[in-house]
Parts: structure tokens; sequence; C-alpha cells
């Protein structure tokens, strides 16, 4: 009697675990199912999220304003996450926390000049990975060049020479390491090599990090965007890019004024005075460009010697070429 007893209480033991399991899973379940919804119902519908791969130094800033100014943009700037594609993990919680954030922006723009070596990085995000993606780049040349007198503003510790002379050396490394076995598996980390001195000349490669992106994205979802239009026709650059994020054309070309002070275009504050003498007055200043800029262009400024450039031609050629191979058009440099 006892050991039936004993059956029967195991008996009913098992069953109330096997119901308290099976109430355990179905919760879990449910909340997961909640969770789900809840998220994809904050940033699907509203939200498009886009990188801007930016090259240093060519003309990221200024492309950075442009897109600030549009009302149905919202830029994550570098102050609120900075190293964007160097933190997957915590970029991806930060995109949903803005995306919740700002219901009503049609674009989000994230990235930083990393992101052009890190496109893993972006297509690892899940549900906040990218859709699309505008790169940034400029005639090689000329951005070794700024790049040369801007660590020579803010790292002088890494200048032994003048211009010509680490030309010659950043060249001559870049060269050795090419004749590597394992040069071709990691070529990026190889242009883009935290060190100073020489990548000021690879980062001028964007034929390796370009065809990353086209691996990871179709052609139709990455725009490719040139530093040089970016100052000198920026309406043209902007209508490209509310075309392809399918935004309105909120901003046109009556919304921009130059400043023969800098060279560089600025928004102005209305399209009722968009030419001077009433323009200087209604300029927003929060965009346009720093006075900084332009160390390398404006009239007085150095520039480089014809053995220099002559050295970096003949070194970026083939690089290019393969560029606009990918592109399928050639660019004037």
């Amino acid at each position: 009697m006892n050991v039936r007893l004993l059956q029967l209480c195991f008996g009913l033991l098992c069953l109330v675990g096997i119901g308290f399991t099976s109430l355990y899973v179905y919760i879990v379940r449910v909340r997961y199912s909640l969770y789900a919804m809840r998220t994809k119902r904050d940033v699907e519908p509203n939200a498009t999220i886009v990188s801007l791969v930016a090259v240093k130094k060519c003309g990221s800033e200024t492309i950075k304003m442009m897109l600030s100014a549009h009302p149905d943009i919202h830029r994550i700037t570098g102050n609120d996450f900075p190293h964007a594609c160097s933190n997957p993990d915590e970029l991806s919680q930060y995109l949903r926390k803005t995306a919740n954030q700002f219901p009503d922006k049609r674009a989000i723009v994230v990235g930083d000049n990393e992101c052009f070596n890190m496109p893993h990085a972006l297509n690892g995000l899940g549900r906040y990975r990218p859709s699309k993606i505008i790169v940034l780049i400029c005639n090689p040349v000329k951005r070794t060049f700024s790049d040369y007198h801007h660590i020579l503003q803010y790292n002088k510790e890494y200048i032994s020479g003048d211009f010509g002379t680490m030309v010659n050396s950043a060249v001559s490394k870049f060269k050795l390491r090419n004749s590597d076995k394992d040069f071709g598996k990691d070529i990026n980390s190889l242009v883009f090599r935290r060190v100073l001195n020489e990548t000021f000349v690879t980062r001028s490669i964007y034929s390796y990090g370009l065809k990353d992106f086209y691996d990871f994205y179709p052609r139709d979802d990455v725009l490719v965007v040139t530093g040089e239009d970016v100052i000198t026709s920026p309406a043209v650059v902007m209508n490209k890019i509310q075309s392809f994020l399918d935004l309105p054309q909120v901003i046109t070309a009556n919304d921009f004024i130059k400043l023969p002070s800098t060279g560089f275009y600025c928004l102005v504050e209305n399209a009722t005075c968009p030419h001077p003498p009433c323009a200087t007055a209604n300029i927003i200043r929060k965009h346009c460009p720093s006075s900084k800029k332009s160390l390398t262009t404006v009239r007085g400024k150095p520039v480089p010697s014809i053995m220099a450039v002559t050295k970096l031609k003949t070194f970026f050629r083939p690089f290019n070429e393969q560029l606009f191979n990918l592109l399928g058009y050639r660019l004037k440099w």
C-alpha cells in the first residue's frame, strides 16, 4: 500500500513538474514574441539605417553638415557614439535606442572614417544592419598631401621629414610588405594600419575597401560620391543622396552659397535670400565648414613638390585602375 502511495505521489510530482516547465516555456515564448514585435514596430517601418563610409580628409565634415541639415535625417555624431564600427554590439543597441527616440525620422545615418575598412562590422549588426551605404572618396594624391599636413598640425611626433621624404618612406615600406605571401589575405589591415607616418599614403588606396562593400551589398544600395563634387557641387551631391535615400528634395541649389573667404559652400537659413548681399546674415553657422578647413587648397598654402606628386601618381595608378573597373566609370584623377 505504501509503495503504491509513493508511486502515485511521484507521478503527481512529475506531472506538476512537466506542467510548470511547459508554462515557463510558454511564457518565455510569449515574452520573446512581444519583444520582437515591439522592436520591429519601433524600428523597421520608419527609419532607414544608413552608413556614411567616408575616407579621412575627403570632405567628410562637409557631407556630414549637409546630411544633418535635412529634416528627415538624424545623424549619429562622433560625440554621440565614437568609433562606431569598432563596437558593433554596442552600436546595434544604440541604433535601436536612436530609432525609438526619433520615430519621425526617415533615415538614421551612422559611421566614421574607420568604417571604410570594416564592412564586416556593419554587416554583422543584424536587424540594424545598414540597408544603404554612402561612400566618400577623393583624389588620392591631394588626399595624401592634406593628410600629411593634418598629421603635421596635430600629431607632429609622427613626422620625420618633409612631404617628399615621408612619401618615399611610406611607399617603400608598402612595397616591401606587398611582397609578403600573406599580403592578399589582409590587405585592409595593411592599408589602414594605425601607423600615421605610413597610412597617410595607403589610406588613399580605395579599391580594396570598396570591393569588400560590393561583396556585402547590392550595388544599387551603395552610393559613391567624391570629395571634389562635395566641395564644388554640393547641391548636385545632395540631390543624389536625397534620391538614393528616397527622401524629398528639401535641400536644393538655392540653399547653398559660396563663401569667398574659405572657398566652401554654406547652407543658408532659408531660400528667400539665397544670394549676396543679404545671405551673409542668414548663414547657419552650424552648417558651415570650419574656417580651419582647406589647409592645402586655398591661396598661399603649401604645395607638394612635382617629384612627390609624380611618385604618388605612379604609385596609385594601378590601384586607381582597379577602382575604376569596380565603379564601371573613370574619375578625373
